[in-house]
C-alpha cells in the first residue's frame, strides 16, 4: 500500500512539474481519473492505462526536465 502511494506521487510530480502547484493539482486529478476509469472499464490493465496516460502527457508536453543550454 505504501509503495503504490509513493509511485502515484512520483507520477504526479513528473507529469505536473516540480515547481508548479497548479500543474501538480491538474496531474493529480488526471492520475485519479485515469486510475478510476481504468479500474471501472478494464480492471486487469488499470496500471497500463496509467502508464499510457503518463507517456502521452510527457510526449505531448515536449519540454526538457532541466531547461537551459541544450546538450
Amino acid at each position: 500500500m505504501d509503495t503504490t502511494i509513493l509511485v502515484y506521487s512520483l507520477i504526479v510530480c513528473v507529469v505536473g512539474g516540480l515547481g508548479s502547484i497548479r500543474g501538480a493539482l491538474l496531474a493529480a486529478l488526471g492520475v485519479g481519473q485515469a486510475l478510476t476509469l481504468g479500474v471501472a472499464l478494464v480492471p486487469g490493465t488499470a496500471a497500463f492505462i496509467l502508464a499510457a496516460a503518463m507517456l502521452a502527457a510527457l510526449t505531448l508536453r515536449q519540454r526538457t526536465a532541466l531547461p537551459g543550454r541544450p546538450v
